[in-house]
């Protein structure tokens, strides 16, 4: 596994640092929560971090992973094992300057529900046929 990588949670009121430990091949993450260790795999990282914020939903994982407008190209996804995604904005095309990793600290926009970022994402690519 790599060393820690710290992601800020808020759990009720409090927020604390949360240590995620990932490999990217095989794609898997392993981290604690609330004295349980917790450990998925997937296809990509992107993958097991929405299985793990769908397992906590009253936990706010602030990090650009959880951003409604964030999500993975195939190619993105290949290339970092799905630790680097793309922040998109309707009617925009996405650049190689809108990579972020998803663990980077974020906290406007946010979700625990992939169908939402997946809905976005649909909604992103329909915003780009209609230029």
């Amino acid at each position: 596994m790599s060393e820690p990588t710290k992601v800020t949670i808020k759990i009720n009121a409090g927020e604390e640092e949360l240590d995620i430990f990932y490999l990217l091949s095989p794609p898997s993450l392993e981290t604690n929560i609330g004295g349980q260790r917790h450990t998925i795999k997937g296809t990509n990282l992107f993958e097991c971090f929405a299985t793990l914020r769908a397992d906590y939903p009253d936990t706010r994982f602030l990090c650009k992973g959880s951003k409604v407008n964030v999500c993975p190209s195939r190619m993105s996804s290949q290339m970092s094992g799905g630790l680097l995604a793309y922040e998109v904005t309707l009617g925009k095309q996405a650049l190689q300057s809108n990579l972020v990793n998803i663990f980077d600290y974020e906290s406007e926009n946010l979700t625990n529900d992939y169908q939402e970022q997946h809905q976005f994402y649909k909604s992103w690519i329909n915003s780009l046929r209609s230029k």
